[in-house]
C-alpha cells in the first residue's frame, strides 16, 4: 500500500537536497513522514515530531480511509493495539507456578 523513501536533509549538491527543496523542508531538520499523491501532494498531513508506532500506523490508517481503500485488518488491528502502548500499557507480565 505504500512505498517508503528516505531522503536525507543534511546534504547539499545532490538529489536528496533537490527532493528536500522541492518539499521546502529545511536543511538538518527533525525527520517528517509525509503520505503523497503521485503529484507530491499531501495526502493526509506530514508527520513531525512524532514518530512513534500509534502515530504512524494512524496515519497509514487515515491515508487508505481518504483514498477509499480497504485498510488491512493487520493495520487497524496495529494501530489499535499500539494506542496502548502510548498511554503507558508497553508491558504486561504473567507468572507462571
Amino acid at each position: 500500500h505504500f512505498t517508503p523513501a528516505c531522503i536525507y536533509n543534511n546534504t547539499e549538491g545532490d538529489a536528496d537536497a533537490r527532493v528536500r527543496i522541492a518539499f521546502s523542508e529545511p536543511a538538518w531538520n527533525n525527520p517528517v513522514v509525509r503520505i503523497i499523491e503521485p503529484d507530491h501532494s499531501l495526502v493526509v498531513p506530514r508527520i513531525v515530531n512524532d514518530w512513534t508506532l500509534p502515530t504512524l500506523a494512524a496515519g497509514m490508517v487515515a491515508a487508505l480511509v481518504k483514498k477509499k481503500q480497504r485498510v488491512p485488518d493487520f493495520l487497524r488491528l496495529l494501530e489499535r493495539e499500539s494506542v496502548g502502548a502510548r498511554d503507558g500499557v508497553e508491558t504486561a507480565i504473567f507468572g507462571m507456578t
